[in-house]
């Protein structure tokens, strides 16, 4: 269950039952193929971080919609959420440098994960967002961090017990992109936060 004052929705609004794809696209439909279906339980919600950044001097309005279809009868499949944010946490690029931030999703169960999308989250200073299947071959990629594009599989792509996903975040402080600052003004290291100056290198998605 959310708590509030979670600036950082990190305790059930977001991971619970997401809405995932490409959280900062200004539009975005989670459409399945026929058979597969979101489970919405009674009494439950569904928690929006709209990721909105305000870079002006004068208040802005925010408005959010979002449309919600019924499954006609029951699916086959209940759609499920991938976000892998454990690895995000160490990210630390000095300043004038670009680093690679690596990560790596495992399906740790015991049966085999049907992935139906993948997507990359990062902040304003990500120049890439790159993932792997556990063969080496290329799963997805984006280079544009405020308009990130969500990669449909059909059919899925199987993820059996013990394969994984490789992906990393190529973050520029201060080479391309304007440099982190500290509240002094002085350069300084850039690290994991949850605005848009700092960073994050998140891997998201749906599988059943």
């Amino acid at each position: 269950m959310w708590q509030a004052g979670d600036v950082g929705c990190v305790s059930g609004a977001m991971f619970g039952n997401t809405l995932s794809g490409s959280p900062q696209a200004p539009y975005y439909i989670d459409l399945y193929a026929p058979g597969i279906a979101r489970l919405l339980r009674a009494g439950t919600y569904i928690g929006l971080n709209a990721h909105y950044a305000n870079n002006f001097d004068v208040p802005i309005q925010m408005k959010v919609w979002t449309n919600v279809y019924p499954y006609p009868g029951t699916p086959e499949h209940i759609a499920l959420t991938i976000t892998d944010f454990n690895d995000m946490f160490t990210i630390s690029v000095p300043p004038f440098t670009q680093k690679v931030q690596p990560g790596r999703f495992t399906n740790d169960g015991s049966t085999p994960m049907y992935v139906l999308s993948l997507g990359g989250h990062m902040h304003k200073r990500g120049l890439r967002f790159t993932a792997w299947w556990s063969d080496g071959a290329k799963a997805y990629e984006n280079f544009d961090w405020s308009h990130p594009v969500s990669r449909p599989f059909e059919p899925p792509v199987v993820l059996a017990p013990g394969d994984h996903i490789d992906f990393e975040c190529l973050h520029d402080n201060g080479v391309t992109r304007p440099v982190k600052r500290d509240g002094s003004g002085n350069p300084t290291t850039l690290t994991f936060g949850l605005t848009t100056d700092d960073e994050m290198c998140v891997l998201v998605g749906t599988y059943y």
